[in-house]
């Protein structure tokens, strides 16, 4: 099994939870859209609720309302007569304002034909007898409805003070002047048309004049749809002194609605949206009054964005956001990108109410924009963290922890390609096993080979070797790359003799009078080889290639000739010298012209290691004396007649081959 066979089982695990790219991309591109319609909504909610995330939503509409509101003509029907400074310094004296003065000025309204007269001001205090009666006389007898504002008990209102107010509006329309200024930010953006169902005067003073001319206010709060500024910089309200009212041509207040207030610095001043501007004035409540009147007459609306154009607007911003986070772009032209799609939001937006459409929202898309980004960089982040620790894991089975960890560190390691380095080699093989499949029931068969190899792979990562493939019941491992050591080769060497105990353990354990499990041949070889990624763009395998992986397998298939477990070449033997070996042979590989000398490697509790230095001597009178070679070899087999190498020189020298170069005929 190649590493590119793994990389198929990790796409196929992968592809189950949800985490590949190509077979699942659905599934990743269904979540990404249900964050964008998540995010969209919640921005979309915020953008009404809750109320400290609608302010700063109404605060951007205050701002476009100020700067950017498109021009209008002057209102045809509805105009303002002002007490300003110029008015106070000409009467005798100037708060309460001169009785007689307001009887007169409201006798000549009607005389100038006025439509409706609504007067935003409070009769509290008696002043002069005479002109007291006369004021109230010309508000109960005015021939055009009037409306007049109403005061009910309540902090710091006196009896007196309700007394005098009963007395100069006995007879008259009533009306609640007070203003809805928001708690949080002060201003007045709303009109509440029924300002209290349970009070004797119900309506608010704007809903209380439209009920008098004949329109019905609705039972809600509104938010109030201000008139913009004429081309001329003019107020969208003619108004006038009310000193000048006598002087005035009749046509200019004839079928007008006149609405009578105060226009003086600090008194009944208030904050709107257009004091969104720095420095800007307050508006007299009078003329608050006169926006609220004049969108109940023309059934004006704000010029609010439906919440539907608010949840695309939302959606389109969030998918923005959701898009940038996943292309992949370098992080300062994402930045740039995100910039330029705030500012045409904001700027877009502005450009949009000042061509007379609707005020749609900018903060909350930006914010969906924002949220977006982050939650689809989080989930992105964590698939591929998932992604690469699902790798990690799977390459650890073949690499050591700390090789994953540096290749995790250093991706561009695992490109396509090689480089020649010196490793050292390890086959391994289980003897016996294609019998044994032939009479073991396929389950259990798998279950003792899983745990075989299980066990194999462990102790060679244990080693810090790499787990190149699986070859049925062998494997084949290196040492040396990708991370290159000093100690290469003899970590390999113990690894040997590590899986060599694990293996009689392992045969111990699972052989039965049904089936014997065979010992594990191990070839070990040290030298040259290209170690890289090989194969195709989309699927490649960590190998190495060259004489050397064809050395180490042909040691492993050698020992069926000697009877050995591990035979080790001359090269790795020289690079690991801390450990026992006894000479092989000089073994001339099949169809090759090389030729390599084999030793075996020999554990510290072998039978044979006893008699390793009568094995060297005997070995070394093989070219030299024959007969000598013979009679040694035979005295060893008489002391460890299961000594498979010394049966396997006895038997070649008495068959008159005196030599220790080997022919395999087999790979």
């Amino acid at each position: 099994m190649a590493l590119a066979d793994v990389t198929a089982a990790i796409q196929e695990r992968m592809t189950r939870l949800g985490l590949a790219e190509d077979p699942d991309r659905s599934r990743r591109l269904i979540n990404l859209v249900l964050i964008t319609l998540a995010v969209a909504l919640l921005c979309t909610l915020l953008t009404e609720r809750p109320r400290y995330t609608r302010y700063i939503e109404q605060w951007a509409s205050d701002f476009r309302l100020a700067l950017f509101s498109p021009p209008e003509q002057q209102h045809p029907d509805i105009v303002a007569v002002v007490i300003d400074e110029n008015t106070l310094e000409r009467l005798p004296y100037q708060l309460p304002v001169d009785h007689g003065f307001l009887a007169d000025l409201f006798d000549t309204l009607n005389e100038k034909g006025v439509r409706a007269i609504g007067v935003d001001m409070l009769f509290e205090r008696l002043t002069e007898p005479d002109k007291d009666a006369e004021l109230k006389r010309a508000l109960r007898e005015s021939r055009a409805p009037l409306v007049t504002i109403w005061e009910g008990p309540g902090p710091g209102v006196t009896q007196k003070q309700l007394d005098n107010l009963a007395y100069f509006t006995e007879g008259v329309r009533l009306a609640h002047g007070s203003l809805l200024v928001e708690s949080f930010s002060g201003l007045v953006r709303r009109q509440r048309p029924v300002w209290d169902q349970d009070a004797p005067v119900k309506l608010q003073f704007p809903a209380a004049m439209a009920a008098a001319l004949g329109v019905e206010a609705p039972d809600r709060d509104l938010l109030i749809a201000w008139h913009g500024k004429t081309e001329e910089g003019n107020s969208p309200f003619r108004k006038y002194p009310a000193h000048t009212i006598r002087n005035l041509p009749d046509a200019w207040l004839k079928d007008k609605i006149v609405m009578v207030g105060f226009d003086v610095i600090d008194l009944d001043r208030h904050r709107t949206p257009f004091n969104a501007i720095p420095d800007q004035p307050r508006m007299p409540g009078v003329l608050i009054h006169a926006h609220a009147l004049a969108q109940l007459l023309d059934d004006r609306k704000f010029p609010a964005a439906s919440i539907f154009l608010c949840f695309l607007i939302s959606l389109f911003l969030a998918s923005a956001g959701a898009t940038i986070a996943v292309v992949h772009l370098p992080l300062i032209l994402k930045a740039v990108i995100s910039i330029l799609i705030g500012t045409a939001l904001w700027t877009g937006g502005a450009a949009l109410f000042a061509a007379g459409g609707p005020m749609v929202p900018i903060v909350m898309p930006t914010l969906a924009f924002l949220i977006s980004s982050a939650l689809v960089s989080v989930y992105d982040g964590r698939q591929e963290r998932a992604r690469r620790a699902l790798i990690k894991a799977a390459f650890a089975q073949y690499v050591p922890r700390a090789v994953v960890a540096r290749l995790d560190r250093d991706p561009s390691r695992l490109v396509l390609g090689g480089e020649r380095r010196e490793i050292t080699v390890l086959f391994t093989d289980l003897s016996g096993f294609t019998a044994l499949s032939e009479k073991v029931d396929a389950k259990l068969l798998t279950a003792i080979i899983n745990e075989y190899l299980d066990g194999v792979a462990s102790i060679v990562l244990a080693h810090g070797g790499t787990l190149d493939k699986f070859l049925g019941d062998g494997t084949m491992s290196f040492f040396g790359a990708p991370e290159t050591g000093p100690d290469d080769a003899a970590r390999a060497v113990s690894c040997a003799l590590a899986i060599d105990a694990f293996s009689q353990s392992f045969k111990q354990r699972h052989s039965t009078e049904a089936h014997q499990l065979g010992f594990t041949r191990i070839g070990v070889h040290t030298g040259g080889a290209v170690v890289g990624n090989f194969g195709g763009q989309h699927r490649f395998d960590y190998t190495a290639l060259g004489d050397s992986v064809n050395i180490a397998s042909r040691l492993e298939s050698a020992n069926r000739l000697f009877g050995t477990r591990i035979l080790v070449s001359e090269q790795t033997a020289a690079a690991a010298p801390d450990f026992t070996y006894r000479p092989v042979g000089t073994l001339a590989l099949l169809g090759k012209a090389q030729t390599v000398t084999a030793c075996e490697l020999m554990g510290h509790d072998d039978p044979a290691a006893t008699s390793l230095a009568s094995y060297k001597h005997a070995y070394a009178l093989v070219s030299s004396d024959p007969e000598k070679a013979k009679r040694a070899f035979d005295e060893l087999k008489a002391e460890h007649p299961k000594d498979p190498l010394v049966c396997f020189y006895a038997e070649r020298l008495a068959s008159g081959s005196a030599t220790t170069n080997i022919i395999l005929q087999d790979k």
